[in-house]
């Protein structure tokens, strides 16, 4: 496959109403989880908002996804002055992590009614920095990984340019294995001395490494992908569908055959979701490839002026 050498300077709006999606996926997960916590323990309603939960969980993956996109897209065919990428990425990053963890820190303790000690306060806001563990900003300390690690998976790419298929098929491989190795044999394994982003795998950028690796490829073979998608499409759509209902009988089937937590049961970390999320993505980036095709043929000028 030919390398894409220009697409950098086109503004790609299929991105745009990706994210769109992704943030909805992220706002109807929170809010049915929401609806669950409310309701009767045991009845219809709450065994129907657990069934159909791993659903939405695609959405973490899809994140990841666009991260490795658009990074590859931004900087895939510049000359790299990696110290500079690293300056710009950890102070334009990193400044409004430490701020929006001491902000949400403050305004928990304040309306929880605790009496705000300062030298706990930072205590505990160290705490939250280091390990991302507060406030959902988990993905940013991943992304913190991967702009470390950012200029080997720009090297690889480069190194091995005439194999870039297989790279991807070697990384969706270590990804299955991952993922099975974390839902069936981690669960037996005592972590408690395990370094932090070990034990709490779900922190650990080589976790999601598939799906920066498959950002990466798509950003760089972006014409070729996009025709593949499209000529597809009918079969990626009918697949999803078929993986969605697939996550209901794997609901069950954690339950009742393999006898898991609910935590296990609703985990991300699975084989099915993996191929799942996989196939989500890849209907998603075609929906936001239709989107993109309306407004540059055809797209009413006052919906697009309004937009």
């Amino acid at each position: 496959m030919a390398e894409v050498k220009t697409r950098k300077k086109k503004y790609l709006h299929e991105v745009d109403l990706m994210r769109v999606l992704f943030i909805g996926g992220v706002l109807l997960n929170h809010t049915t989880t929401a609806f669950k916590n409310n309701v009767g323990n045991g009845s219809g309603s709450e065994l129907f908002l657990e069934a159909t939960h791993l659903a939405l969980h695609f959405t973490r993956m899809g994140f990841m996804f666009m991260t490795g996109l658009v990074l590859v897209l931004n900087y895939y065919n510049k000359e790299h002055h990696w110290l500079k990428f690293w300056k710009k990425r950890y102070i334009s990053v990193g400044i409004p992590y430490i701020g929006w963890n001491a902000i949400m820190m403050w305004f928990t303790t304040i309306t929880a009614g605790v009496a705000l000690s300062w030298p706990n306060y930072f205590q505990n806001l160290y705490d939250a920095i280091i390990h991302g563990n507060k406030f959902y900003m988990y993905y940013i300390l991943v992304t913190f990984q991967l702009y470390l690690i950012f200029p080997l998976l720009v090297y690889m790419f480069k190194k091995f340019k005439n194999h870039h298929v297989a790279i991807l098929v070697a990384s969706a491989i270590i990804q299955l294995l991952l993922v099975i190795g974390i839902k069936y044999w981690l669960p037996g394994v005592d972590r408690s001395s395990w370094w932090y982003l070990f034990r709490a795998y779900g922190m650990n950028v080589l976790v999601y490494q598939f799906y920066f690796v498959a950002g990466a490829f798509v950003a760089i073979h972006y014409d070729q992908v996009d025709k593949f998608i499209e000529k597809n499409h009918r079969v990626i759509g009918w697949s999803t569908l078929a993986l969605a209902i697939g996550t209901v009988a794997l609901f069950f089937g954690n339950i009742n055959i393999l006898h898991l937590s609910m935590s296990a049961t609703l985990s991300i970390h699975q084989p099915f979701i993996f191929i799942y999320d996989t196939f989500m993505i890849v209907f998603v980036f075609w929906i936001g490839r239709q989107y993109a095709h309306a407004r540059n043929h055809g797209f009413p000028n006052w919906l697009e002026k309004n937009y």
